[in-house]
């Protein structure tokens, strides 16, 4: 659960719905003498309160990110709702960073942007709320503002010291704890731009704004804090039908640069989907030249062993760190090639990585493909391809696209199905397009 908690404050008013507030951050590492470095990602941070009651308290918010990766723009936004008897989240997620650290990428949670107390605030007031304890340091002020300077440790130490506002119980000043990677230590800092209460039209205006970009993600059936930022063509249809709307829905409110970078987005897909669409006609229906490689078992395989057989072949990172979709798919890869093996199905996973050539980074690379086969306890073969065996194929790489890639090849050795990126997955059905279209090669016979 996100640390995200805009509760209530035992000795403040909650700000009113259409108050605008605006945030400013950056995020550093901390060296080996324990001395913060330079900035290695900046961000912006607003958020709209939209609705409070007895019931319970609505915000929306935006972040935008600058340097070291950032979320896609429909992970860029949301809702959370909290129950005001409670003061527990009832709904949504708050916002958060996505930090490219390296090797991954890591989700930053940020720290609590109104503080939620037990009773009335005074310097040396403590309390508990699950795996954190609290601490009122003392009083102080922040551009004029009276505020509590609060430190919060948690079971390992200290997490973070805030400043909250006294009259609001508003987060003003943050300087918070993270570590990412083999425990590398970082340091997040936050500070609040102002606030602003505003105008009736302006906030129903963004309020409205926000609907709609939620509402949009919603109808897509997105997961949660999808780090990726690939595209169906319906998706991509619908996303074109509505920019439009979204433009004149935004402009003039903080959602304004939002929708321009979906615009964007979907001008790079559709060019993307265009090229992609250019590669698989040139692959479809060819025969499929000669080629040996050998697999992780360091068996060799050729294209002649294909004849006579419908060949899976997915070409992928196949590798154990960083762990990254679609190693999910892989296993329903295993399901499929054990379901219809039997019918004179192949089915070889490909692990694309230049490593391959070279003999100092060889063995490290092998061990990685090895580690997550073991992991995924894959039944089926895993060659070796250096990127020879791809670019038969055609590089989808060589577009800017990403793997995975899907090579389905016919029992008389022609192409009759390339797919780049993920299958759609069915809980109940799994890889059933590619099911589909296995089965239908299976059922045809060569002359």
């Amino acid at each position: 659960m996100s640390h995200f908690a805009l509760l209530l404050v035992a000795v403040t008013a909650l700000p009113e719905a259409g108050t605008l507030i605006t945030y400013q951050g950056h995020v550093a590492p901390l060296n080996e003498d324990h001395l913060v470095g330079d900035a290695e990602k900046t961000f912006d941070l607003t958020v709209l309160i939209s609705g409070s009651d007895e019931q319970s308290l609505s915000c929306l918010w935006l972040i935008d990110e600058r340097g070291r990766g950032a979320w896609p723009w429909l992970e860029r936004f949301g809702r959370v709702t909290f129950d005001a008897k409670s003061h527990k989240p009832s709904a949504g997620l708050g916002p958060s960073l996505l930090y490219d650290w390296g090797e991954n990428q890591s989700v930053i949670e940020l720290a609590p942007l109104l503080l939620a107390a037990p009773e009335p605030l005074a310097k040396g007031t403590t309390w508990k709320a699950e795996n954190l304890a609290f601490h009122v340091t003392q009083s102080d002020t922040v551009d004029d503002r009276p505020v509590w300077n609060v430190a919060v440790n948690n079971n390992y130490g200290w997490k973070y010291d805030l400043a909250s506002e006294q009259s609001s119980g508003l987060l003003l000043n943050l300087r918070q704890r993270v570590f990412m990677g083999r425990g590398d230590e970082y340091e997040l800092r936050l500070r609040t731009l102002g606030t602003e209460q505003l105008a009736t039209d302006a906030f129903e205006k963004t309020r409205d704004g926000f609907n709609a970009v939620l509402a949009f993600r919603e109808q897509l059936g997105r997961d949660p804090r999808t780090q990726h930022d690939r595209w169906t063509s319906a998706s991509l249809a619908r996303l074109k039908a509505l920019v439009p709307l979204l433009e004149e829905e935004t402009a003039s409110t903080v959602l304004a640069s939002l929708v321009r970078t979906a615009k964007q987005s979907l001008t790079s897909q559709n060019r993307q989907a265009d090229l992609i669409a250019e590669l698989a006609k040139k692959q479809l229906g060819r025969a499929v030249d000669d080629f040996s490689i050998v697999d992780l078992d360091h068996q060799k395989h050729t294209a002649e062993q294909l004849e006579g057989m419908v060949t899976v072949l997915h070409f992928w990172r196949y590798r154990d760190r960083p762990l990254k979709e679609p190693y999910g798919q892989v296993g329903y890869l295993d399901f499929l090639h054990e379901q219809h093996r039997d019918q004179g199905l192949k089915v070889y996973g490909v692990a694309v990585d230049g490593r391959f050539n070279d003999a100092a980074s060889r063995g490290a690379a092998v061990r990685s493909v090895r580690k997550l086969r073991e992991f995924m306890h894959l039944g089926y073969p895993i060659l070796l391809d250096g990127g020879e065996l791809i670019r038969q194929f055609g590089d989808p790489r060589l577009i800017g696209a990403e793997l995975p890639l899907y090579v389905v090849i016919g029992r008389d050795g022609h192409v009759l199905h390339y797919h780049v990126g993920m299958h759609t997955v069915e809980r109940d059905r799994g890889l059933s397009e590619l099911d589909g279209i296995v089965v239908e090669a299976l059922s045809r016979k060569t002359r």
